[in-house]
């Protein structure tokens, strides 16, 4: 009986190894792993895509806080001199000069008639 049981034992074995070494057992398995992976590589492609495009967004937004035209659009100007130097100070220009205000939209050109300069 137990040398019997033994062999049915065995036999069970290797029928399970049979079973697990088929072909069509194997191709199940290769299947059920290629759609794992084509899972993982598409989930990886939207990463790939997503990650650089919030980055850029992040950067874009970060460039666009110190940009001048962000200024302008808050309702400042840049003021130019003749030559397009930007000007700082009221000193460097004087009665007679032209000068360049850039805005958020479109650009004056004003003959200075005075200047005030606050740091006399």
């Amino acid at each position: 009986r137990r040398t019997l049981d033994d062999k049915g034992q065995a036999l069970d074995w290797l029928h399970r190894r049979l079973v697990a070494g088929s072909p069509a057992v194997r191709a199940q398995q290769s299947i059920g792993q290629l759609a794992q992976l084509r899972q993982r590589l598409a989930a990886a492609g939207r990463r790939a895509v997503s990650e650089p495009g919030h980055s850029l967004r992040v950067m874009a937004r970060a460039l666009d806080a110190v940009s001048p035209l962000a200024t302008l659009d808050r309702g400042y100007a840049i003021v130019t001199d003749a030559s397009g130097k930007a000007l700082l100070r009221a000193r460097d220009v004087k009665k007679g000069d032209d000068i360049r205000a850039r805005l958020a939209e479109g650009e004056l050109i004003a003959t200075i008639r005075e200047v005030i300069d606050a740091g006399k």
